[in-house]
């Protein structure tokens, strides 16, 4: 017999009381109960208070390695989530799931035309500030039906659907209950065993702010709470605000004629473990020292960075690129100015059997050979972690703290600087 829980504890309150023991104290069911109720509610409050909601670890999706099963099946890997009523959703072993969606229906494509949206209507009224004010409305209206339509149009011929994770009881172990009914065969479980249920949700279905994407939603509520009078909830940190529910989203499911597509970028993650953090192991440059500019030629102007984990190709969002990967020179007269090959853009590269292992930025061959080169400048390297993620979609621990190698401060992303010193012993001679 499974029992869907409440999705917080006894009437959304934190318990207040526990037993206080003593020799000779009478115990009754509401005792032993009280106990759980004081330490689940407590440690719930913690989760969910102190470290939200989303991932911790695992959970990944991937396609059934079976050809036959990949149109309707996925794999889901163990892990452990919270959802955002503090409770651990455990999955303690890598579990085949069917997911049983309905047929595509291409013929809703015209949803989001011009003709199936009617004009906000608006009273009109001498006061300027606030036709000002209609007229910001019907553009910001006009704004977020053009959005909705490209972003229909995109997936126009797609089903899209969030494989969700929801916290589920059953009781096991059934024994019979011999005072509390007059049914001597009614049976009750000896225990309740805390698992899980995977479900698919249509992703129209899903708050905004249930799955992060890389394009905002004007349609997000705004907190207007700034005002000079106290929020109306003062006690709003003892309700959970939940944008998903009981649900903690794991996939963005995209079923099209090819079969299905599996983005799991927009899962909400916790606190990285640390076993699951990706560093920076090493540069092709001592930190705060000097390099020989021949030393630079024979390495064709490339600078390298190592990982510990393979990384993503960049996808013009997230990546090694020119935008998060920078080298700039300053020179003895303080000019400042940015190194860099137009033909040969930043990029991964395999390390012994690693692959997409090292990032390389390749320097320009004039500021190695022209008649003005680097050498005397102070060359200052950039690294932009926050969007440079590993295998896992986790962004890269690269901070460089106290200059010291692996870099990291036990949390996901962050910045790596680093500089030195560019030189030419030639100089010397002359």
């Amino acid at each position: 017999m499974k029992v869907e829980q409440p999705p917080i504890s006894i009437d959304n309150t934190i318990v207040q009381e526990r037993n206080h023991y003593f020799l000779g104290k009478p115990m009754s069911v509401r005792d032993y109960r009280l106990d759980q109720e004081y330490f689940l509610s407590r440690h719930r409050a913690h989760n969910r208070l102190l470290h939200g909601w989303g991932v911790l670890c695992g959970l990944s999706v991937t396609n059934h390695p079976r050809p036959d099963c990949k149109d309707s099946w996925v794999v889901v890997c163990e892990g452990i989530a919270i959802d955002c009523y503090g409770r651990e959703i455990i999955v303690p072993e890598n579990v085949a799931f069917e997911l049983d969606l309905p047929d595509i229906d291409n013929d809703d494509h015209d949803k989001y035309d011009d003709d199936s949206y009617e004009e906000d209507s608006y009273e009109e009224d001498d006061n300027d500030g606030e036709m000002e004010q209609v007229a910001q409305q019907e553009s910001a209206a006009q704004e977020t039906r053009k959005r909705k339509r490209k972003r229909h149009d995109e997936r126009r011929y797609e089903d899209q659907y969030l494989l969700c994770l929801y916290y589920c009881e059953e009781y096991v172990e059934p024994i019979q209950i011999p005072y509390d009914t007059c049914d001597p065969t009614m049976t009750t479980g000896n225990r309740i065993r805390e698992g899980y249920e995977l479900r698919p949700i249509p992703f129209d279905d899903i708050s905004a702010q249930c799955w992060l994407d890389l394009i905002g939603d004007p349609c997000t509520a705004f907190n207007d709470d700034c005002g000079s009078e106290p929020l109306e909830e003062c006690a709003s940190c003892m309700t959970p605000d939940c944008p998903c529910g009981t649900y903690v989203p794991l996939a963005l499911i995209t079923r099209t004629s090819e079969g299905i597509d599996i983005d799991m970028s927009g899962v909400r993650r916790l606190l990285t473990p640390p076993r699951y953090l990706t560093h920076i192991i090493d540069t092709s440059w001592e930190h705060g020292g000097t390099l020989e500019l021949d030393e630079l030629r024979d390495e064709r102007g490339e600078l390298r960075i190592y990982f510990d984990r393979s990384l993503l190709p960049n996808n013009g969002k997230i990546g090694i690129s020119e935008a998060t990967f920078s080298v700039y020179a300053l020179d003895e007269d303080q000019e400042l100015r940015f190194l860099g090959d137009e033909e040969v853009r930043p990029r991964l590269e395999d390390h012994d059997q690693n692959a997409n292992s090292v990032a390389v930025f390749t320097i320009e061959r004039k500021d190695l050979t022209g008649r003005k080169t680097i050498a005397g400048s102070t060359l200052y390297i950039t690294l932009k972690c926050d969007f440079i993620l590993d295998c896992h979609n986790n962004p890269v621990d690269g901070n460089f703290l106290c200059a010291q190698f692996p870099t990291g401060d036990g949390i996901s992303g962050g910045t790596f600087e680093s500089w030195f010193h560019v030189v030419d012993s030639r100089d010397s001679y002359d």
